[in-house]
């Protein structure tokens, strides 16, 4: 909470701070033309376009499916 100013399980899908490292799982994007997230609310959600995202985002791709 004291570096996203959010709530456990409300972290928007960007950082703005660079102690934070942003990872998704490229298996959530491929395949898929829309990706789904918290909206830095527990009570609103937001989706973006997925290349969009990944765009503007630059998060780090790493395989974090346990399997």
């Amino acid at each position: 909470m004291q570096l996203t100013g959010c709530r456990i399980g409300a972290i928007p899908p960007f950082t703005f701070d660079e102690r934070i490292q942003l990872i998704v799982d490229p298996s959530l994007t491929t395949g898929y033309g829309e990706i789904a997230f918290n909206a830095g609310r527990l009570d609103a959600s937001m989706v973006l376009d997925t290349q969009d995202y990944l765009s503007i985002a630059k998060p780090r791709l790493v395989d974090i499916r346990q399997g």
